[in-house]
């Protein structure tokens, strides 16, 4: 990783924001041809249909949705992940029903985010608290055994957290990236779906991009996602 972020000018041991982050991660998941899904990252809050899924000029999400499965068009799995940020320096209220929505999903992946100068990755809420896993805890690696059978009860149990650690939606930082995995044209509308009511955040449109963003920009050029420690893990 610390190899890649060269790319995005960063150098080992400084802190990434959530674009920086999943710049990183798409550029190493295209590097490596045994990643079977693509990686697609958006930081504008525009998800552009057209990246994912060869569309006709001038077809709209609403026409998708009408076409029998015969006519709906292939696309690869593809994890998208959107990088944004709801509040100054904590999540605004408004956004508390949007992070929940996407964790109740069956097609989001997590959201990366956390606390200021403390990454963590939210995988479920429960009430106002938010369910996380912490990337800093590391377990012993586990042997590959020939079957399932020659796993013990140790090995199985190391997969499973011995408790929930939570901690309240309010307290959370407002940089994050929300991941979604999607591997048909179908999962793409249920996504539609799921973000239309939340169009303010983020947006999955049919309608080519005014501009587009050089390949040659780094990840301080939008500094709205990266700065100081407050927005960044």
């Amino acid at each position: 990783m610390a190899q890649a972020g060269k790319s995005q000018g960063k150098h080992a041991g400084e802190w990434y924001g959530p674009f920086g982050t999943a710049n990183v991660l798409k550029q190493l998941a295209d590097s490596d041809p045994k990643f079977s899904p693509r990686t697609y990252v958006t930081s504008d809050g525009i998800i552009q249909v057209q990246d994912l899924v060869t569309l006709e000029e001038g077809v709209t999400m609403e026409e998708l949705f009408k076409r029998q499965p015969e006519q709906k068009m292939k696309m690869e799995p593809t994890l998208i992940l959107v990088a944004t940020r709801l509040g100054i320096d904590r999540v605004n209220p408004i956004y508390f029903r949007f992070i929940k929505t996407c964790l109740s999903s069956k097609l989001c992946v997590g959201i990366a985010g956390g606390k200021p100068s403390s990454a963590l990755y939210f995988i479920g809420f429960e009430g106002d608290d938010l369910v996380y896993l912490d990337p800093h805890f590391n377990k012993p690696k586990i042997n590959r055994r020939n079957s399932y059978s020659e796993y013990n009860s140790a090995d199985v149990a190391s997969y499973r957290c011995s408790e929930m650690k939570k901690t309240h939606i309010s307290r959370i930082d407002p940089c994050m990236f929300v991941g979604f995995y999607i591997d048909s044209v179908d999962s793409l509308l249920s996504l539609y779906l799921t973000l239309k009511p939340f169009e303010s955040v983020v947006i999955l449109s049919t309608e080519p991009p005014v501009c587009e963003v050089g390949a040659g920009t780094s990840v301080d050029d939008l500094g709205v996602l990266s700065g100081g420690d407050d927005d960044s893990f």
